[in-house]
C-alpha cells in the first residue's frame, strides 16, 4: 500500500468521517503526531460549507491556551483545505464518567477537571470566541491529567453569535433555554449554562434531570428547577453545589456573568492542592510542535545560526495564527470579489458537521 500523505503530513489512521469532513492521525517531517481535518471532496462546491471550514481555522488562530486544543497550520491542499491542529491522547470526561462504577471521579479529579475547563473558557471569552457546543464529549483529559477544550467547529465570534445552528446540531442534553428562542440573546452566559450542566454530572454523578425524549428535556430546560448537586453526594462541598445551580439559572441575568465569577464561586478546593495544568511541561510540548512545523526547512537553517537568541518563541509560536488569518483574510476577500453572495444552502449546511473518535472530539453528546 502506498503512503498516503497530506501536504507534509504521512497519513496514519482515520480518527472520523462526518457528512462534510474527515479527520487523520498523522504524522509530521519532525516525527510529531497531528489530527488533521479535511474537507469531503464532495462538499468542495459548497460555498457554505466552505466558509464554515475557514471559520473555524480562524477561531482556533485566536486561540492559545494550555487547555485548548492548539492549531498548529492551516493549508490549502490541491483543492481542498486543510486544518492542522495537535494531537491529544487521552479519553474524553464523557467515558471517562461512563467508566466509575457510581458514575464519581475522586472529588480533588474532577475539581482539578472544572478548574482548568472554566480557565479556558474564560480565555476563549476575553478573547471574543463562544464554544456553543459545550459538553463531556468535547472536554479531553490527557495521559498528564490535564484537560484540553476540543471541537469548536460551532463556535462563533461573540459579537456575530446567532440561532443559525441547525436543530439536529445542537447537543439537547447541554442547550440552555434561550437557544429555543430565536428572539433571545446567545452569549457568555449560555456557555456558562452549558458547563454547568457539565458539572453537575461531574460532581453529582448523574445529569440534573432523567427524562430521554427530546421534548421532555426541552420542558426541563425551560421550566424545572434542578435538585442541588449535593443532594446526591454526601460532602460535596456547599460552594461547589451553590455555584453549579447558579450557573443553571433559566434567565442568563440570574448566572454568573463570566466564568472568573463561576471559578471563584466554586471556592478553592482542598486545602494544599494544585489544581492548574503543567503549564511549563504543557507549553514546552506544544511549542516545540508550532516551531518545527510553521517552516520545517527555514527552521533547521536557523538553528545554525547562534547570532544572539534568535527570533523570541512567543513571536514563533504566534506564526501559525497570523499565516492562518492571512489565507481565511484573502480567501474570503476572493470570494466576495469573484464569487458574490453566499449560496443559499440547508439547514444542515450552516456547520461542519465532523464526527470523531479516538484522540480528537466526538460530536455526539
Amino acid at each position: 500500500m502506498a503512503e498516503e500523505r497530506i501536504g507534509d503530513y504521512e497519513i496514519i489512521s482515520s480518527l472520523g468521517r462526518g457528512g462534510f469532513g474527515s479527520v487523520y492521525k498523522a504524522r509530521a517531517v519532525n516525527g510529531n503526531l497531528v489530527a488533521l481535518k479535511v474537507l469531503n471532496p464532495q462538499v468542495l462546491d459548497n460555498q457554505k460549507v466552505v466558509k464554515k471550514f475557514f471559520h473555524e481555522a480562524m477561531i482556533l488562530a485566536k486561540l492559545d491556551h494550555p487547555n485548548i486544543c492548539r492549531l498548529i497550520e492551516f493549508f490549502p491542499d490541491a483543492q481542498n483545505y486543510a486544518i492542522v491542529m495537535e494531537y491529544v491522547e487521552g479519553t474524553e470526561l464523557k467515558e471517562l464518567l461512563q467508566q466509575q462504577p457510581d458514575g464519581l471521579l475522586p472529588f480533588d479529579k474532577a475539581f482539578r477537571i472544572a478548574k482548568q475547563s472554566l480557565a479556558a473558557f474564560q480565555y476563549a471569552h476575553e478573547n471574543g470566541i463562544l464554544h456553543r457546543d459545550i459538553k463531556p464529549a468535547n472536554i479531553m483529559i490527557n495521559k498528564e491529567g490535564n484537560i484540553k477544550i476540543m471541537d469548536f467547529g460551532i463556535a462563533k465570534v461573540a459579537g456575530a453569535a446567532t440561532h443559525d445552528t441547525a436543530a439536529s446540531m445542537l447537543s439537547i442534553h447541554y442547550t440552555p433555554p434561550e437557544r429555543f428562542d430565536p428572539s433571545r440573546v446567545v452569549d457568555t452566559r449560555s456557555d456558562i449554562y452549558a458547563l454547568g450542566l457539565v458539572f453537575y454530572e461531574l460532581f453529582a454523578g448523574r445529569r440534573p434531570f432523567d427524562v430521554d425524549e427530546t421534548s421532555q428535556i426541552m420542558f426541563w430546560h425551560l421550566n424545572e428547577i434542578p435538585e442541588p448537586p449535593e443532594a446526591f453526594v454526601a460532602g460535596l462541598p456547599q460552594d461547589v453545589s451553590l455555584a453549579i445551580q447558579k450557573a443553571l439559572e433559566k434567565d442568563p441575568d440570574d448566572r454568573f456573568q463570566d466564568f472568573k465569577e463561576f471559578s471563584d464561586a466554586m471556592g478553592s478546593g482542598t486545602p494544599g492542592v494544585d489544581y492548574s495544568s503543567s503549564l511549563d511541561e504543557t507549553t514546552a510540548s506544544e511549542q516545540t510542535i508550532v516551531t518545527s512545523l510553521v517552516e520545517p526547512a527555514a527552521m533547521k537553517k536557523k538553528a545554525k545560526k547562534k547570532k544572539g537568541e534568535g527570533m523570541p518563541l512567543a513571536l514563533i509560536a504566534g506564526i501559525p495564527a497570523a499565516l492562518a488569518v492571512l489565507l481565511i483574510g484573502g480567501f474570503f476577500a476572493y470570494q466576495m470579489f469573484l464569487k458574490g453572495p453566499t449560496i443559499p444552502g440547508t439547514a444542515q449546511q450552516e456547520t461542519v458537521n465532523i464526527e470523531y473518535k479516538g484522540g480528537v472530539p466526538n460530536s455526539k453528546g
